[in-house]
C-alpha cells in the first residue's frame, strides 16, 4: 500500500502543479520505503521455499532475477514512458498488482 501511495501522490503532484524535484523525489521517498519493507521478506521467503543445501543459491537467484526484471521495467519505462505523472501512475498499477497478487496467494 505505501507504493502505491507513493505513485498516487507522484501522479498527483506531477499531474495538477510544475514538475520539480520535489514532487518527484518526496513521493518517490516513499515508494522506496515500500519496497525496502519488501525486499528482505521476499528474500526470506525465497530462501524459505529452497531446501537448506541450496538456500545460498535460491538467495542469490532471486537477486539475480530482480535485477534482471529490474533492467528491463527500466529500458521499458524510458522507452515508454516521458512524462513523470506518467510514471507515478505505472507505480500505482505496479502496487495495485502486488496488493492483488498477495491477496491471492
Amino acid at each position: 500500500m505505501i507504493i502505491a501511495s507513493g505513485g498516487l501522490i507522484m501522479y498527483l503532484l506531477n499531474h495538477y502543479f510544475t514538475n520539480t524535484i520535489y514532487t518527484f523525489m518526496l513521493p518517490m521517498f516513499l515508494t522506496t520505503i515500500g519496497i525496502g519493507m519488501i525486499r528482505p521478506t521476499a528474500s526470506a521467503g525465497a530462501m524459505q521455499a529452497a531446501p537448506h543445501k541450496i538456500a545460498g543459491s535460491a538467495s542469490a537467484f532471486f537477486n539475480f532475477i530482480s535485477f534482471v526484471s529490474s533492467s528491463i521495467a527500466t529500458t521499458l519505462t524510458a522507452l515508454f514512458i516521458s512524462q513523470v505523472a506518467g510514471f507515478g501512475l505505472l507505480i500505482v498499477l505496479v502496487g495495485i498488482a502486488a496488493l492483488v497478487y498477495q491477496k491471492l496467494a
